[in-house]
């Protein structure tokens, strides 16, 4: 009893693992999408932005430059936006070359943004650095400073929102992309703004509003997306059991013996199964003599249930039964 409990077990763990599997390969191909959606997204809306401001930087528009920072600062700030750009283009070309693995995209997703988090916040870094030094000016100095730091903490929640809105992404993987560079931005907040409580808090707070409603986007869409695909899994095996049990009931039928007719006896039957292929089968052998005669063993098989089982049952004994008459052609009922 034990041993057939542990097997029964055993196939019920497997048939999860196999529904497992089917519904994380459905989305590997689903998140593989989507992020190339996003990826290719982001990545023009960066290359217009920055070659937008590579041309202002360098068509003699000094005074807009002047006014927000020093053209040494917006040049080292662009430099860190190309970079940006290559680990787009290097998560494209990654995910694109994949076959929609969704442990490999997802590693792709976690990546890419924590080092556009990072990018982000060096570019920023380099931009106040720089400003500090080439300005002699204090108050222009931390007005640029106090600038970039909402530009940057805004610039990184709106991306992480934009990712969310694209992408079917689980909270727990999503909150950990984010608390990843959430930590990142209150260690420079700490830093740059310390002794002053409302910017220390005020700058993280600005990033969490923009990224929160993202992660309960992205998870609600997660669950829209695996309802839809347990349904159509489900779905899918559903019709092919029902093929299976057509396909099982005709080749069950097809064992059947066809009629009789000529000779001194014969043998007719009629086999009308219920909607289950079940365990009523006929086994009928003629035994072929020279003289033209020779006797018919009929054998009528019930095994005890119906389906799947039953049959294999019965097909189990029409072998074993042409087994017996291969081996004795004259087989006659014991009394």
């Amino acid at each position: 009893m034990g041993g057939a409990e542990s097997a029964e077990r055993r196939r019920l763990t497997d048939a999860g693992y196999e529904f497992a599997d089917q519904q994380e390969a459905m989305f590997g191909r689903l998140l593989r999408r989507r992020f190339l959606w996003f990826a290719w997204f982001v990545l023009v809306l960066a290359l217009l932005t920055m070659s937008g401001n590579i041309v202002a930087l360098f068509s003699g528009e000094s005074e807009r430059w002047t006014a927000t920072g020093p053209r040494i600062s917006w040049v080292l700030y662009l430099l860190t936006a190309a970079a940006g750009a290559g680990v787009l283009i290097w998560s494209i070309a990654r995910v694109h070359n994949s076959r929609g693995e969704y442990r490999l995209v997802l590693a792709t997703l976690d990546r890419v943004m924590v080092w556009l988090g990072g990018l982000e916040l060096l570019g920023m870094v380099l931009f106040i650095e720089s400003a500090e030094r080439v300005l002699s000016n204090e108050a222009a100095a931390e007005e640029i400073r106090l600038l970039q730091q909402s530009e940057s903490f805004a610039g990184f929640g709106g991306a992480f929102l934009i990712a969310c809105l694209f992408l079917p992404w689980r909270f727990e993987d999503s909150a950990r992309t984010l608390i990843k560079v959430l930590v990142w931005f209150i260690g420079f907040s700490v830093l740059y703004n310390w002794g002053e409580w409302g910017r220390m808090v005020m700058y993280p707070v600005l990033l969490l509003m923009l990224a929160t409603p993202g992660l309960m986007i992205a998870n609600w869409r997660y669950g829209k997306y695996q309802g839809r695909f347990d349904f159509e899994l489900v779905s899918s095996g559903y019709r092919r059991m029902q093929q299976e049990l057509v396909d099982a009931r005709r080749l069950h039928d097809m064992l059947f013996p066809a009629a009789i007719e000529d000779g001194v006896a014969s043998v007719v039957y009629r086999y009308e199964p219920m909607q289950q292929i079940g365990g009523d089968f006929v086994f009928v052998h003629r035994e072929r003599r020279d003289d033209g005669g020779g006797a018919i063993v009929a054998v009528i098989i019930d095994v005890t249930g119906h389906g799947i089982t039953a049959a294999l049952a019965v097909n189990r004994l029409h072998g074993e039964l042409e087994r017996e008459i291969g081996m004795d052609p004259g087989l006659r009922p014991r009394r």
